[in-house]
């Protein structure tokens, strides 16, 4: 599996670093975490991180962790989906399946869907402590029953 490419570009005046992921039909949160973290060192660099999900459904085996001052962003709604796995009280990750560290103070989440067909503590999680984040234009959908146990 390829875990992606990433590369600095020039965006709003600084630079800003976009990540394009290929994958299989499985993800594995940790690859998936690999290249956001492969991303966020290039943006850390920079000043600041985009990384964009190209159109296309991935299958993810756990929680995605998303890193401070990171935007994941899909190429739209309609064109990027992300699957979870099915969990169970016991195997469902905590505190959500989207979220940052307990550190993060900025994050975002925008222009894709997720899509939660089983047991869930949050799809995301924010942390009191957060101070700047966003979710826009994102399609949630997640299975109300599944919370009763």
């Amino acid at each position: 599996m390829r875990l992606g490419r990433c590369k600095v570009v020039q965006a709003s005046g600084r630079c800003a670093v976009r990540c394009t992921f290929y994958s299989s039909p499985r993800c594995c949160a940790v690859c998936f975490d690999l290249g956001v973290w492969r991303c966020r060192a290039k943006a850390k660099a920079n000043g600041g991180g985009v990384v964009m999900l190209p159109r296309g459904q991935y299958y993810v085996d756990g929680p995605l962790i998303v890193p401070e001052g990171t935007r994941l962003v899909g190429e739209g709604t309609n064109l990027v989906s992300i699957f979870f796995r099915e969990d169970n009280p016991d195997t469902a990750p905590r505190p959500g399946y989207i979220h940052a560290n307990n550190s993060a103070t900025a994050w975002a989440v925008e222009d894709l869907s997720v899509y939660v067909t089983h047991y869930y503590y949050s799809v995301f999680y924010v942390q009191p402590t957060c101070k700047d984040w966003t979710l826009k234009n994102v399609r949630v959908r997640a299975v109300a029953w599944a919370m009763i146990s």
